[in-house]
């Protein structure tokens, strides 16, 4: 599910193969996203959400203002994995 309109395109796995046999560049590039967004992003949101408090990662995403007023509430929830009631207080702590 996507939180904004987004368009899609879809390829069959062995479609999506085939073109990346087929082209070295978009090999490259396959690989140089997995690294960026699988590698390198992903870890430390990992770590951070077992590390730092709901708090401290709420503060972090509100300094994202492009980010943040898109998202409704229960998404900024999820995304901290807390409750909407947990990050009311959170909220209303920090005085956002």
């Amino acid at each position: 599910m996507a939180l904004e309109d987004s368009e899609v395109i879809v390829y069959s796995a062995s479609a999506f193969r085939k073109l990346v046999a087929e082209h070295h560049d978009l090999a490259l590039f396959q690989i140089a996203y997995l690294e960026k967004n699988w590698v390198v992003k992903k870890e430390p949101l990992e770590i951070n959400l077992k590390s730092e408090s709901a708090k401290q990662r709420y503060i972090e995403l509100y300094e994202n203002q492009k980010l943040f007023y898109r998202l409704k509430q229960h998404q900024i929830a999820s995304y901290l994995g807390i409750t909407p009631t947990q990050l009311s207080r959170i909220r209303k702590e920090l005085n956002f």
